[in-house]
């Protein structure tokens, strides 16, 4: 799993201070050379390349393997990884100048920036688990979800349900929470489920609920800041129980830690790969676009990440123990789906919250 702590929302990225300008420098040298303003529909080019912009570290070496050394021996094409840079991304779906060719983004953000996204070929798989508005917009698409997870050993008969989650009587020990301001996704539907509410009816967030479930949880809460500090705290004991992605407790089950998840009413979330209109090589990274639809590919991506596979078929390329583990696995029947389009009309409000509650004393 990345280590980026939570998603961040389009007015998140319109304030962000980082150095856009060193970025668009460094994409500005790679993205020149034989590929630089390659027309589409011409096919990929032999010696080009595709920029591609994710969150880097362990998830993007997965790609490596699972996706890019395949297409590169295969095409001649290389994919150079760069770290997105969350204001250079802005800019460039914006319209602006940029040189990235593919943009990690999740769903709620696909929707926002859809006037500045390229168009997916037409004989580019559709990623039929995207809505329906966005199918043609989105590929290399992979699920999160977000659910509990702790040592086995501590709690042998559970806990089963958010609400035992914030029952610290039957279950007591520390709860690892996200302490990031933009970490906000899925909690509030953690809250209102653990005070009784349907999945039917969790949209619209209900904020003053949320405040008040996290409130009473607060003194039991550990925050942590990045996503592999999920694993410290309960491979450590100073967590009996985390809200984390499930990567995380995937991770955590790869290097040897007896972990259970708690699979009902996990939240799912999706994410996948956008083409900016102005993608300077657009015909290189249509052809890698149709390599993510393979199944065995993606079964190999789920195998080394814990990420959820877009295409169902992969799970028949997974080994049983793996498919368990992963979120859209057909065993786990009783999800919860992140309202996009909630997220993609209320991110800024849902930022200034978070901040505000996780900044209160």
């Amino acid at each position: 799993m990345a280590t980026e702590l939570g998603r961040r929302p389009r007015r998140r990225r319109q304030v962000l201070a980082t150095a856009a300008v060193l970025a668009m420098s460094v994409l500005g040298t790679t993205a020149c050379g034989a590929a630089a303003d390659q027309p589409a529909g011409t096919g990929p080019a032999a010696g080009g390349q595709v920029v591609w912009a994710d969150y880097g570290g362990p998830t993007n070496k997965s790609r490596q393997t699972a996706f890019f050394d395949g297409f590169a021996a295969e095409s001649g094409v290389a994919v150079n990884s760069v770290t997105l840079d969350f204001t250079a991304a802005d800019t460039q779906l914006k319209g602006g100048a940029g040189g990235y060719d593919a943009v990690q983004q999740g769903v709620a953000d696909m929707a926002a920036y859809l006037p500045g996204l390229a168009v997916l070929d037409a004989d580019v798989p559709r990623d039929t688990t995207l809505p329906a508005q966005l199918r043609d917009y989105g590929f290399a698409s992979f699920v999160t979800g977000y659910a509990i997870g702790y040592p086995t050993a501590t709690f042998p008969q559970g806990p089963q349900s958010w609400a035992d989650f914030w029952d610290v009587a039957r279950f007591p020990g520390k709860r690892a929470w996200p302490g990031s301001p933009t970490s906000f996704y899925n909690t509030c539907e953690a809250a209102q489920m653990a005070a009784g509410k349907s999945p039917a009816q969790l949209y619209p967030l209900d904020l003053d609920l949320c405040t008040r479930m996290f409130d009473q949880l607060r003194p039991d809460m550990v925050f942590y800041q990045s996503y592999p500090e999920v694993q410290q705290l309960l491979a450590s004991g100073t967590a009996a129980m985390a809200f984390a992605p499930t990567g995380q407790y995937y991770g955590l089950k790869n290097a040897g830690q007896d972990i259970t998840i708690v699979w009902t009413d996990a939240i799912v979330s999706r994410s996948a790969f956008v083409v900016p209109a102005n993608a300077p090589n657009k015909a290189n990274v249509m052809a890698l676009a149709k390599a993510f639809a393979d199944p065995r590919k993606q079964a190999q991506f789920a195998q080394l990440t814990g990420y959820g596979p877009a295409n169902p078929e992969a799970f028949a390329h997974l080994e049983p123990e793996a498919a368990a583990n992963i979120v859209n696995a057909p065993e786990h029947t009783r999800l919860v789906e992140e309202d996009y389009a909630y997220y993609a009309s209320n991110g800024g409000a849902l930022l200034d919250w978070y901040t505000t509650w996780l900044g209160a004393s």
